[in-house]
C-alpha cells in the first residue's frame, strides 16, 4: 500500500492542508520528508496519517503521549477534525488480501470487483451520537476497503493456519509509526523461551571458565511453549532473533533473512561498527559488536547506535514490508554522517515501503536538497503551529 494524497481539516494546529505525494511523472513517492522547526506542525501531519489509516474497533495507542480527546485533536474553535487519505494497492497485494479473507473470515464473499484505489475518511469526534466511537468514525470507499487495512492483523491471528505463513508479510502492508521516543518495540515469545533467555542472560549463570566462546544454540529453543509473553526489552529481542537465526528452519521461517538484513543495514549506517555473534561470556550470554577499536558488547552501545538498532529490530520482528512507515525526527541522536546514511538506507529497510519522516536538521535538509516535499516552516526562523 502507498499513500497518494492527504487532506486535513481542523486537526490539531492545522486548519486546512492538502498534499499530493506523486512526482512529476505521476508516480507515488517512496520517501516524503517533512522539514521544519519545532512547533511548526510536522508531527501533526504524521499523526493525521496514522489516525486515518489505523482502522480499528478499539482505541489504539498511535504514539506515546497522543491523547484521543477533542482538546488534543480538534483545532480550537472547530467542532470536529477530518482527515481524508487516498491509498493505492498493487494487484498482487489485492490477490493476497482476497485469499486471506477467504481463508479466515467465515462466510466472506467480498465484492465482484476489487479496487486498487481506496479512499479513507476519518472524523473525530464520532458524529454518531447514539453510539460514539472513541477512535472517531471511519468510512471507506468502496466499503470493502476497510478489509484492506485489517489484513495484516488477520494474518498475525491466523499465521499458522493451512496455506498461510510469515512469508505473506512480504506481500501485505500495514501502517507503522516510529515516534520521537522510539516506543513500540515489542515481540511475543513463548514462556519457556523467555525463561531460557532469562537464564542465559543472568550474569551468575555462565561461569568465567566458559567465557568468550561462541554460543551454540543447541536445544535452547526446542521445547514446548506454554503461552506467550509480551517483550519490549531490545537486548532480549535481539538475542532471541540471533538465536533463532542459528536454528535449522523450515522454508516458511524468515529469521535467518531478517537477522542477516539487520546486520547488513546496521553496518551500512553505523560503520565501522558491526554486529557479531552470540557468545558465552563471564557476564552471561551476550552479543558481540565490532569496530576498528576492538570488540565490545550490548551495554557498550552509544545512544545513536541504540536508536538505529531498535529501529532495525522493529523492521525485523514486525516484518515491515509493503507498508506506510512514519518516522518522527529521523535525525534524532545521530551525527550528520549517520543522518545521511540512514536517509539513503531507508528504502532498503523493508521491501517496497513508503516512508514519511520529519526532521529539523539543517544538515539533512541540505542533503535532501530540492527533493523534500513539504516544509512546515523555515528552519532559520521561529514558526507558529499551522
Amino acid at each position: 500500500m502507498k499513500l497518494q494524497s492527504l487532506s486535513i481539516r481542523n486537526f490539531r494546529g492545522i486548519e486546512s492542508l492538502d498534499l499530493d505525494f506523486t512526482d512529476e511523472l505521476g508516480l507515488i513517492r517512496d520517501r516524503v520528508p517533512i522539514v521544519g522547526p519545532n512547533t511548526s506542525g510536522k508531527t501533526s501531519v504524521l499523526d493525521a496519517i496514522a489516525l486515518c489509516l489505523t482502522i480499528n474497533d478499539t482505541p489504539a495507542q498511535i504514539r506515546d503521549g497522543l491523547l484521543m480527546t477533542a482538546p488534543a485533536l480538534v483545532r480550537s474553535g472547530a467542532v470536529r477534525a477530518e482527515v481524508q487519505a487516498k491509498v493505492c494497492f498493487a494487484n498482487d497485494e489485492i490477490e493476497v488480501i482476497r485469499d486471506l479473507l477467504g481463508r479466515t473470515e467465515k462466510g466472506f464473499r467480498g465484492a465482484d470487483s476489487w479496487s486498487n484505489h481506496i479512499t479513507v475518511r476519518w472524523t473525530f469526534p464520532d458524529p454518531n451520537l447514539e453510539k460514539p466511537n472513541r477512535t472517531g468514525s471511519f468510512d471507506t470507499e468502496p466499503d470493502i476497503g476497510c478489509f484492506y487495512f485489517l489484513a495484516r492483523n488477520l494474518l498475525k491471528k491466523y499465521l499458522h493456519a493451512p496455506g498461510l505463513g510469515p512469508r505473506l508479510f512480504e506481500r501485505i502492508g500495514g501502517v507503522y509509526y516510529f515516534d520521537a521516543k522510539r516506543t513500540g518495540l515489542s515481540k511475543n515469545l513463548g514462556v519457556q523461551e523467555v525463561r531460557q533467555l532469562g537464564y542465559l542472560l543472568n550474569p551468575g549463570v555462565i561461569e568465567a571458565a566458559n567465557g568468550n566462546r561462541p554460543f551454540d544454540v543447541g536445544t535452547t529453543l526446542r521445547s514446548e511453549h506454554s503461552g506467550d509473553v509480551h517483550l519490549t526489552d531490545p537486548r532480549l529481542i535481539l538475542t532471541s532473533l540471533a538465536m533463532r537465526a542459528q536454528v535449522a528452519q523450515d522454508p516458511k521461517a524468515t529469521e535467518k533473512e531478517d537477522f542477516a538484513r539487520l546486520k547488513q543495514l546496521y553496518e551500512r549506517v553505523c560503520r565501522p561498527h558491526k554486529i557479531g555473534q552470540l557468545y558465552n561470556t563471564e557476564h552471561g550470554l551476550d552479543i558481540e559488536f565490532l569496530s576498528d577499536r576492538g570488540l565490545y558488547y550490548y551495554d557498550g552501545l552509544s545512544s545513536g547506535q541504540r536508536v538505529i538498532l531498535e529501529m532495525l529490530l522493529q523492521f525485523a520482528t514486525h516484518r515491515i514490508h509493503r507498508s506506510i512507515v512514519l518516522i518522527d525526527e529521523l535525525d534524532q541522536h545521530l551525527h550528520p554522517l549517520w543522518q545521511d546514511r540512514l536517509y539513503t538506507a531507508l528504502t532498503d529497510l523493508g521491501d517496497d515501503n513508503q516512508y514519511f519522516f520529519t526532521t529539523h536538521s539543517t544538515h539533512l535538509r541540505d542533503t535532501i536538497g530540492d527533493q523534500f516535499y513539504y516544509a512546515t516552516g523555515e528552519l532559520t526562523n521561529h514558526a507558529n503551529p499551522r
